[in-house]
């Protein structure tokens, strides 16, 4: 898919926006410190797409190690790791942001700080609110820089890595492509430093389980795994994913000029609508509606758009409100995806086995896992 064409996704007639993650291996040096070199170079292949008229977002990680970096050697004896990892985000992001605004200024761009949680895209209001601020920022030419709040971040708000949020922003914004750079080449069959490997340049729904190598770097949580399965997620909403390494010269100019060299991940034809889109991306309750075989079998069918209708619900586990999201499992309690409920789990729990009823979820409110 070529960066010049548009997405169903993006508004309007605007030219829907790329997204650039860069991983802390990418944006640091051996020693902890911010690679400049390498990213006034990254900075520069970005401000010139933009200038051409593409939007472009950036998802940096680097605050983390930067805050490490300048911190005093008190912090390394923080027996509280939250607390440790929120000082160092809060230390290292003022860093990151300034060498940014400096670099991007060089080239006659502005950016935009974007900081965001998993709460974020957890109800509907909140994800729209943010995808307005986005679409706002590139409409005016501004290169929106985010990271994950990792000041105000716990647990349970955490994103599983960068390459999620990266992945979730795309989904958001209906970008065409979404370049995860990294320290390999792209996915391999094997360890990547044997010579028996072979990169897999065209990711066509291979088995990956990472090898020896693929881990998270030491600043990171994410590895090649995550990427997989990020890039897989958003491939089937219709985004093209590339993993590829971020230190390759030109790297994000050749992808976009439709070359480059990695794994990429072909867009579905199809790109599901902005609904299916939040679905894909907000986190679901404790709440599981059962399903029975026929009514499994109906919503995995790749040719049909089917709601899920009580008659077809064999159980309820949880409470649920309209509007909340929940999970939806077969039989054997495997999940098959996640829907927006229309109505309460006690209306439910009235209409369960019933014909003639109200979707307890429209197939425009529902997302099914690959």
């Amino acid at each position: 898919m070529s960066a010049s064409q548009k997405s169903s996704g993006s508004d309007g007639n605007a030219q829907a926006p790329i997204i650039v993650k860069l991983g802390s291996a990418v944006a640091r040096t051996s020693d902890g410190l911010l690679d400049e070199a390498h990213l006034n170079a990254v900075v520069e292949q970005i401000a010139r797409l933009t200038a051409q008229g593409q939007p472009t977002v950036l998802v940096s990680s680097g605050a983390v190690a930067l805050g490490l970096a300048e911190a005093p050697p008190s912090v390394q004896d923080e027996r509280n790791p939250v607390q440790r990892r929120q000082l160092l985000a809060a230390m290292g992001q003022t860093r990151l942001m300034a060498f940014y605004q400096k670099a991007f200024g060089a080239h006659g761009r502005q950016v935009a700080q974007v900081l965001a949680t998993r709460d974020d895209f957890a109800t509907r209001r909140h994800y729209l609110n943010m995808r307005g601020c986005l679409v706002s920022a590139l409409k005016h030419g501004v290169v929106p820089v985010v990271n994950e709040n990792d000041v105000v971040s716990v647990t349970e708000l955490m994103f599983t890595d960068n390459d999620e949020l990266a992945a979730l922003l795309a989904s958001m914004l209906g970008a065409t492509r979404l370049i995860m750079l990294t320290n390999v080449e792209g996915v391999f069959d094997g360890h990547p430093d044997s010579p028996d490997s072979r990169l897999i340049e065209r990711w066509e729904g291979q088995s990956f389980q990472p090898k020896q190598g693929q881990e998270p770097s030491e600043f990171g949580r994410g590895g090649i795994a995550s990427k997989v399965r990020s890039a897989q997620r958003l491939a089937r909403l219709g985004t093209e994913a590339w993993i590829a390494h971020g230190r390759r010269p030109a790297v994000i100019s050749d992808i976009c000029a439709g070359g480059g060299h990695g794994t990429v991940f072909p867009a579905a034809p199809r790109p599901a609508s902005q609904p299916r889109r939040w679905l894909a991306a907000a986190p679901a309750g404790s709440a599981q509606v059962v399903v029975n075989d026929g009514a499994a079998q109906a919503l995995r069918a790749p040719d049909r758009l089917a709601s899920l209708l009580p008659v077809g619900i064999s159980e309820l586990a949880g409470h649920f409100e309209r509007g909340d999201i929940v999970t939806i499992v077969d039989t054997s309690r495997r999940p098959i995806g996640y829907g927006r409920a229309e109505y309460s789990s006690e209306t439910a729990a009235q209409r369960l086995g019933k014909q003639r009823q109200k979707p307890l979820i429209h197939y425009d409110y529902l997302y099914i896992e690959p």
